[in-house]
């Protein structure tokens, strides 16, 4: 019994404070509405700012565009003149390589040569043994 009285009585204390919480949030409301006007206001004003900011965005973009479109232009030069030197590296480095390749062709050939005698010499002297 004790504890149910004690329930009842925390919950009266309960809804006094939601009744004053009820009342400030309608006074809050009605705050809140009169500053819903002010700030609707101020986005209004902020809108017709942020207007005449973002056609300066756009000019200052449109600027930049202008500025990567040469800066692309030069890269593309310098690209074209790289890749023609790189072009002209690897024709280097192909002349090479054909050198090398024919170096070592002829170093195979000699290599095979020196091969084929020896064994034929061993034909040699096993038909002689």
């Amino acid at each position: 019994m004790k504890v149910s009285k004690e329930v009842a009585e925390t919950m009266s204390l309960k809804a006094i404070p939601k009744i004053k919480l009820l009342k400030a949030v309608a006074e809050t409301m009605s705050f809140k509405a009169i500053t819903r006007i002010t700030v609707v206001k101020a986005v209004a004003e902020t809108r017709s700012l942020k207007a005449i900011t973002s056609i300066k965005i756009l000019k200052a973009v449109s600027e930049t565009i202008s500025l990567k479109a040469i800066t692309r232009i030069k890269v593309l030069k310098s690209v074209a003149e790289t890749l023609d030197f790189k072009a002209i590296t690897r024709i280097t480095v192909f002349k090479a390589v054909a050198q090398t390749i024919s170096l070592k062709a002829n170093t195979k050939i000699k290599v095979l040569k020196a091969v084929a005698e020896p064994s034929s010499l061993k034909a040699i002297t096993k038909i002689k043994y």
